[in-house]
């Protein structure tokens, strides 16, 4: 392919991904913001109910066997070669399934909620998840839709209404408190799902084709063993810490999904973006030059520039709950721990990709089950231990890093790489994070005592945080490198 059609193809990814980064950048400040308050009009106690509940958001997943995904991926490709018609058709198709079970789960949802929970708080945050399964069906296949046509302004604008919703809700939340907060997140997904449906590309119909839909789920039951193997394993986290310990406990645990969104909002988007135009361009290409630029060349950017954001957030993190947070100080180590977890797992989602295309979605499966095996019983273990929820981070960590550099040596052996390219990878990707690591523990011990914010914020703290910026100046300028060349502006 010539220099000026690579030119003009890394300006388009380019531009949909700040497109993108733009609106997920709003939500994440709006997120933030609103997460912050909550957490703290809440307390950890009440905050960790709604966190709990909300892990059973994606388990509707269980019903819709991973169309999405596959429809995402195929409506995609026929529209890359012309057959318009045909990916409406299937759209529709998914559509109508999705519609019926998501009715199906919503009802089954409240009708436990209704007669098998005790708790109050718990019963109605799980009607609320109910009621969101039916809401969402049109904002979150929007969503889908959106993405595969790579209009990301428009992914842009539900961005900026769902962060605004959020914080619109605030003052509600402040006067009238948990039950405003259920009664606001379902205000703000009906107004998404409205926009979404004014801003459909074509008229939704009800269609059906049993045959059509059976091959659909024939082909995506690789991928909806993965996908349910990684929603049930990467929420059991929260569900070992409320019924080992308690809600207390989960709420605790949630500082550390506050740390880790700047992590995951980056890598994400650059993820959704990526594997969108490459599918556009290649369509089902499984040539080795396509596989390494869904995988291999983002991997090499996100490794030397994702790192230093984290790490200044983790090392600023005590001051900061201390100071705005005091009733979740508990969760700091936790929080700090959670945060390498969530980069491996973030930066897997390049090779879940490629996987996906290689329809390799057995092997990824395979991975996460033993992966999420790890997970669990390091968990159970570390709670049985009374590592308690800092504990369970370090699992997580342990968990995510087997998942990661496993899912690249699927790769790697399936394009046929030497093992040393592989073993180059995986020491690239490592060492920025081993420096911070070492950084992070010889400054925990410099810093133990944090009874106060005067104990932490002192010239010992200044010095450290100048000698971490120092430290990530020369990653963040091999970051830099590896991006120039993709950065173009003409």
């Amino acid at each position: 392919m010539n220099q000026e059609g690579n030119t003009g193809f890394y300006k388009k990814i380019r531009v949909s991904f700040l497109q993108i980064f733009s609106g997920e950048t709003y939500n994440l400040i709006s997120g933030f913001i609103s997460s912050y308050f909550y957490a703290l009009f809440l307390g950890p106690a009440v905050y960790g109910v709604w966190q709990t509940a909300k892990v059973f958001l994606n388990y509707s997943a269980i019903f819709e066997f991973s169309l999405p995904f596959v429809m995402r991926r195929d409506f995609v490709m026929l529209r890359g070669e012309g057959e318009y018609e045909k990916a409406e058709r299937m759209s529709n198709l998914v559509l109508t399934y999705l519609t019926i079970v998501s009715l199906f789960a919503t009802t089954i949802t409240v009708f436990i909620a209704l007669y098998f929970v005790k708790d109050l708080l718990f019963k109605y945050s799980l009607i609320t998840v109910a009621l969101l399964f039916s809401i969402t069906i049109i904002s979150g296949y929007g969503n889908i839709l959106t993405k595969g046509m790579n209009n990301y302004k428009l992914l842009t604008w539900s961005s900026i209404i769902m962060g605004t919703s959020a914080l619109i809700a605030l003052p509600f939340v402040y006067y009238f408190g948990f039950y405003a907060l259920l009664i606001g997140l379902i205000v703000a997904n009906i107004i998404n799902a409205v926009f979404y449906f004014i801003k459909r590309p074509f008229h939704y119909k009800w269609y059906w084709n049993s045959k059509w839909l059976w091959s659909l789920i024939i082909i995506a039951f690789p991928l909806y063993l993965e996908q349910i193997s990684k929603i049930i394993f990467s929420s059991i986290d929260r569900l070992l810490i409320a019924s080992l310990l308690s809600f207390k406990d989960v709420g605790l645990y949630s500082l550390a999904a506050i740390v880790a969104t700047p992590v995951t909002l980056m890598v994400n988007s650059g993820s959704i973006v990526l594997f969108t135009h490459l599918n556009e361009r290649y369509g089902r290409s499984k040539e080795k030059e396509v596989i390494l630029k869904h995988v291999d060349i983002p991997q090499k950017i996100m490794t030397w520039i994702v790192p230093p954001v984290f790490a200044i957030g983790v090392i600023l993190l005590p001051v900061l709950t201390k100071i705005f947070l005091p009733k979740y100080e508990l969760g700091i180590i936790a929080a700090q721990i959670s945060v390498f977890g969530t980069f491996f797992y973030a930066i897997a989602g390049y090779s879940a990709n490629a996987l996906f295309v290689l329809n390799k979605q057995k092997s990824s499966a395979t991975i996460f089950i033993i992966s999420g095996v790890i997970k669990i019983a390091g968990s159970v273990i570390a709670i049985k231990m009374g590592y308690g929820i800092a504990g369970v981070a370090f699992s997580t960590v342990l968990a995510y890093f087997f998942y990661d550099n496993m899912m690249l040596w699927i790769i790697y052996r399936h394009l046929k790489m030497e093992r040393k390219q592989y073993l180059k990878r995986v020491v690239d990707k490592l060492l920025p994070i081993f420096l911070i690591t070492i950084f992070f523990i010889v400054d925990y011990n410099l810093h133990q005592d944090v009874s106060n914010v005067e104990n932490i914020i002192n010239s010992k703290f200044l010095i450290s945080l100048g000698l971490l910026v120092l430290l990530i100046l020369p990653i963040v300028y091999i970051g830099y490198l590896r991006i120039k060349p993709y950065l173009v502006k003409k």
